[in-house]
């Protein structure tokens, strides 16, 4: 939003981690307030919040809303899992209301937006569903780089196609410090992906 004068910004910092955690910029001549606050694994007393914390993770961001005159306008929060040994994400919720809500109701507006099925064991998300469309990633150069990304279709789908070009498994491309571009887009000839959508 811009603003016609400039506006009054004030930070807030999180006493114990100085970690912004809220940001309130206030505009005089339209008599509107707008603030960020954000929401650390320390704000929290689950047991993956705690497991964060042990792990020095306070940094990441567990949730963010937006308000406007104090009422919540937005929402994003992501659930975080154990997995491989990590603390992964594992849903993100996105506030779904077209109405602005109040800091102590909004929370029952929050609706799964998307979901982390599947990691590596580099801990890179291998598939994802983003608002029901399942999408596998492909990582090499042992797990540092995203090499396709393939929608509409499954894991184990892909699993079976990256065999029938000659490239083992999904597991063993992560692992890969050269992958074969060519069997890569090979991938597109295969007629269990005919209708996948394939960048690589």
């Amino acid at each position: 939003m811009l603003f016609k004068t400039p506006p009054n910004k004030e930070f807030t910092y999180n006493s114990n981690y100085f970690l912004a955690s809220s940001k309130l910029i206030i505009d005089a001549t339209a008599g509107e307030s707008q603030e960020q606050i954000l929401y650390y694994p320390t704000d929290f007393t689950d047991n993956i919040s705690k497991a964060m914390v042990a792990t020095y993770q306070i940094g990441v961001p567990v949730e963010t809303i937006g308000l406007r005159d104090g009422q919540v306008v937005f929402g994003k929060k992501t659930e975080y899992k154990q997995e491989k040994g990590m603390l992964l994400p594992n849903i993100v919720y996105t506030l779904d209301t077209n109405t602005p809500r109040s800091k102590t109701d909004y929370k029952s507006y929050y609706n799964p937006k998307l979901y982390f099925d599947l990691y590596n064991s580099y801990g890179k998300p291998v598939q994802v569903r983003d608002n029901g469309i399942s999408i596998v990633y492909l990582w090499s150069y042992n797990g540092t780089y995203p090499v396709a990304e393939i929608r509409n279709v499954t894991y184990s789908i892909v699993n079976t196609a990256l065999a029938a070009v000659g490239l083992t498994s999904i597991e063993a491309l992560s692992t890969n410090e050269n992958p074969d571009k060519t069997k890569l887009d090979n991938l597109r000839l295969q007629t269990s992906l005919k209708d996948a959508l394939i960048t690589t």
